[in-house]
């Protein structure tokens, strides 16, 4: 008996092409979870950004609305040190009383209404029953009584008129003839001024003087008004009433002179420049 016969039948012989060699495939198995997991991971960050790019950018402004405001210190202030030309007597009283702080009369000077001087109308008739006229009793008449006896006949004697000799009159001298001034106080290129007042505003400062052209109409006939506005910090703000101009000092005082001796007050003064 031979082998085949008492065992499994069972080959031997050489293995075909077909068995001898196979491919190792490569263990990728492990590797798809892993990718997953980073897909997620990758995925979920995008998300995260996106999300805090939109509250960042639709969220309100911590404390509402910005408010934008100046500042509240002042932005212009006098300096320590002025500096410039110092005026020699600028610390003198009368200043002050042209400035209206010494006489309390100045201050109120611009803010009294204007006197109406003109001569009232007398009033008119109104055709009314007049009042009655009191009755003053008649003297009693004397009754003269005819005399008894007869008078003596009055022998009329001619009267003789003297003439009457013609009154000769005296020529009257004639008016002297006033001319109109032909030269005015005023220049237009001068370099003084009178100051007549000063007032808190320049509305009263108007209305001085146009009370003054109203009382003394041929004093200020000419005058060029000039109302400058004087800061003298803690005093205040002053509008000073200034008239001219002149061409020199001496017609400057000349005319101030006029002006007091109509009752109102002044001082002389430099031009301003500018």
């Amino acid at each position: 008996m031979s082998r085949a016969q008492n065992g499994p039948d069972y080959d031997f012989g050489p293995y075909e092409d077909e068995y001898r060699g196979f491919e190792i495939r490569d263990d990728e198995s492990g590797r798809g979870p892993l990718i997953l997991i980073l897909a997620l991971g990758v995925l979920l960050i995008f998300a995260g950004v996106v999300w805090n790019t939109y509250r960042q950018g639709v969220r309100p402004a911590e404390g509402g609305l910005p408010v934008i405001a100046s500042d509240d210190a002042p932005y212009k202030r006098s300096p320590d040190e002025r500096g410039g030309l110092e005026v020699a007597g600028q610390d003198k009283g009368y200043y002050d009383s042209m400035d209206g702080l010494g006489d309390p009369a100045m201050q109120q000077a611009a803010a009294r209404e204007p006197i109406d001087i003109r001569r009232r109308a007398a009033p008119a008739l109104d055709g009314g029953p007049l009042p009655p006229i009191e009755e003053t009793e008649e003297p009693s008449r004397i009754v003269y009584a005819e005399a008894d006896t007869a008078l003596d006949p009055v022998v009329e004697e001619p009267i003789t008129i003297a003439a009457v000799q013609p009154v000769t009159q005296s020529a009257l001298p004639p008016a002297p003839e006033i001319s109109a001034p032909t030269v005015s106080r005023f220049s237009a290129t001068g370099s003084y001024q009178v100051q007549l007042a000063a007032s808190r505003s320049e509305s009263a400062a108007q209305t001085a003087w146009t009370g003054m052209l109203d009382s003394a109409p041929e004093l200020f006939a000419g005058a060029k008004l000039d109302i400058q506005r004087a800061d003298l910090g803690a005093r205040g703000v002053f509008y000073r009433l200034r008239i001219g101009t002149f061409a020199d000092r001496a017609a400057a005082k000349g005319f101030c002179a006029d002006v007091k001796a109509a009752g109102k007050d002044c001082m002389v003064v430099a031009k301003a420049s500018g």
